[in-house]
């Protein structure tokens, strides 16, 4: 549990929430692939807090650079932007969101792993497997541990979309700060 947590690189370590949970949830103790799968939303719930982050930061550049469309918020002035350094604000936002894409498009696949693991744990198909129906040691834990990799799979594809539509977003942008006037001459 503790390597899967150093490696969904969260801000802070979430052992102790997850044991709490593990210690209260039925699926804990009848669904062998609960973890992997609570392991996911973490990495998910992580990936989308970061990327607020880096809407925000990419707001606020958009923001001074003049490039949205809402009357309720100021727009800047292109001719006072430091492009050297929106140039590389916008490439770390380019870098960051590939880097996030990267994460949970994995998740994605580990989750569609889970998905074919339980159907060969609750019906012992798999080779070589002891035959064991986790899903009778229970009311309806199957069903339960189905609908949250199937809620997390919609998390995940979901902030994929957002992921994928804020790295359009900062790359546009790239292409306003190369077609700047004055970009040629700051370099």
């Amino acid at each position: 549990m503790t390597t899967g947590l150093l490696l969904s690189k969260t801000p802070e370590l979430k052992i102790p929430e997850l044991v709490e949970h593990l210690k209260i949830s039925p699926l804990a103790s009848s669904q062998p692939l609960y973890l992997a799968a609570l392991l996911t939303e973490v990495v998910v719930d992580s990936s989308n807090d970061r990327i607020q982050l880096f809407v925000l930061s990419l707001a606020k550049l958009e923001e001074a650079m003049g490039q949205h469309e809402y009357s309720n918020l100021p727009l800047g002035d292109p001719l006072k932007l430091d492009l050297m350094k929106a140039t590389r604000r916008l490439n770390f936002f380019v870098r960051n969101f590939n880097i996030e894409i990267m994460r949970l498009g994995s998740m994605l696949l580990t989750l569609e792993q889970i998905q074919k693991h339980r159907a060969y744990i609750g019906s012992g198909r798999e080779p070589g497997k002891v035959e064991i129906d986790f899903d009778t040691l229970g009311e309806d834990v199957g069903e339960q541990m189905d609908e949250k990799v199937a809620y997390l799979k919609n998390a995940c594809q979901n902030t994929l979309l957002r992921a994928e539509f804020q790295l359009k977003l900062a790359q546009s942008l790239i292409q306003v700060v190369s077609l700047h006037p004055l970009a040629f001459d700051s370099y």
